[in-house]
């Protein structure tokens, strides 16, 4: 049994720089219709063609998380409690720029996925984690093409550098102290972005699919503290799968400046896997699925003008519970979350 009680503090785009005038929200809002900045070319690059200038955008997202959990055994009425913290920098810059009266182009760098945890080093899940990370930073050259004065396509290739992290206890034996088992793989792999975006007087819309993509990922694991013939010593081959997406939003302007704005994500997340290493007790890793549902993500936000130089905005979002009870594990601490 596993009960959770988690904070989540993130800061929204610290450091955001746009050459647009007419960048606005806090970050998670207004993904794929407004359409005002550079910082559309990421999530839908049809949008690009509404931008009309030159436009670059650098942002920095900051996240900030508390986890108290407490596992108990079913078989041997043992519970342990651990508390857990995490910080996340991540970064992003994007630029576009017309080419024509029809034609935008454009770049962007950013994290498209990604999933950590920081275990405990004393908890009874040392061994089958104690860190771990899996993360995807996508460069995304991207090409947009307006065929209306209302519609617009866009397509994009990412270019994905995945990199899994995982560490995790080694037992060896009743009283004698834990060694430690490491795997660190990484790949790079392509994927691609269809786009569709419309323009009205006031109200804007988009839509944008992403494929999945499935790195082929190889490590050899590093062993302390561990007899040697216990070590496994040949490489570890992960198959990994990061899902097939959605996303698809609508912005409103308004006559007296304010704009409301609402998005939805789908993502195909059962279809993600990754095999996650679990030390046996002679040394050798298991395997074990994950067994996630599809997800729904939503997000509305609000703004309006306080002077030609400032605006004021508010955002709200909702993940749904991705995993079923009896699928949740210490590895899969997750539920329904507000932000």
């Amino acid at each position: 049994m596993i009960n959770t009680r988690h904070f989540l503090l993130t800061a929204l785009s610290a450091g955001t720089v746009s050459m647009s005038a007419y960048a606005k929200g806090p970050v998670f809002v207004d993904l794929s219709a407004g359409a005002h900045d550079a910082d559309i070319v990421s999530a839908n690059p049809a949008g690009m063609t509404r931008v009309g200038e030159a436009s670059w955008r650098a942002g920095l997202l900051v996240s900030y998380s508390e986890s108290t959990w407490e596992v108990t055994s079913s078989g041997l009425d043992i519970s342990s409690e651990s508390d857990t913290d995490n910080t996340v920098y991540i970064p992003s810059l994007a630029y576009l720029r017309p080419i024509g009266e029809r034609w935008t182009i454009g770049a962007s760098l950013s994290a498209t996925s990604g999933m950590g945890d920081d275990g405990s080093e004393d908890s009874v899940s040392r061994y089958l984690s104690t860190d771990g990370s899996l993360g995807s930073f996508t460069f995304q050259p991207s090409i947009a093409y307006r065929l209306t004065d209302s519609w617009s396509i866009g397509a994009a290739i990412g270019v994905n550098y995945t990199a899994y992290s995982w560490e995790a206890a080694v037992f060896n034996g009743i009283g004698e102290e834990d060694g430690k088992v490491e795997l660190e793989p990484d790949d790079i792999n392509l994927n691609y972005i269809l786009a569709a975006h419309w323009s009205g007087e006031k109200t804007r819309f988009g839509i944008s699919y992403r494929s999945e993509y499935e790195p082929n990922m190889k490590d050899t694991p590093d062993y302390s503290g561990v007899d040697p013939d216990r070590e496994q010593g040949d490489d570890i081959e992960l198959d990994i799968t990061l899902p097939q997406s959605v996303l698809a939003g609508v912005y409103r302007d308004f006559d007296n400046g304010h704009w409301l704005s609402f998005d939805v994500l789908w993502v195909e997340a059962s279809e993600f896997n990754i095999d996650s290493g679990v030390v046996d007790e002679d040394g050798s890793l298991l395997r074990n699925p994950y067994n996630l549902n599809d997800s729904w993500v939503f997000s509305a936000g609000w703004g309006m003008p306080v002077t030609p130089q400032w605006d004021i905005g508010v955002g709200a979002m909702y993940l749904h519970d991705p995993i079923d009870d009896e699928n949740r594990s210490v590895l899969l601490r997750v539920d329904s979350l507000w932000g």
